[in-house]
């Protein structure tokens, strides 16, 4: 009688797409990223669905949700929440359109790695 053995398989090659080899396992950690940076968006884009109602209304009634902390009483989902919201942040571009609302002298725009403001008086 032949006895069954266990096939030891590194993660990595079971979380390959099916056509490369893998079993097409998703990587949990980085897909549970996705979705929680996703939720950040959804509330920066669609302030008024009833999710970003119930949490803004919640937890930010003073500061906008991109300067936002966890407060101490804050859940376990709202905490992850705002640690994909600083990933978010960081990828957030400005699109200037006819420059009547942008502020060149006071926002921070001249760099993609620090935030540089301008230098001298204005114009």
């Amino acid at each position: 009688m032949e006895k069954k053995k266990m096939c030891w398989v590194a993660w990595k090659k079971l979380t390959r797409a099916k056509g490369e080899g893998g079993l097409g396992f998703r990587d949990l950690q980085s897909f549970n990223n996705a979705l929680l940076a996703k939720i950040s968006w959804r509330i920066l884009t669609n302030p008024e669905c009833l999710l970003a109602r119930v949490l803004l209304g919640k937890y930010c009634h003073s500061t906008p949700f991109l300067d936002s902390v966890a407060p101490a009483s804050s859940s376990h989902g709202w905490r992850s929440i705002l640690i994909e919201k600083d990933l978010v942040k960081s990828q957030l571009g400005k699109i200037f359109g006819n420059g009547e609302d942008t502020l060149i002298w006071t926002e921070p725009w001249l760099s993609l790695t620090s935030p540089i403001t301008p230098m001298g008086p204005p114009p």
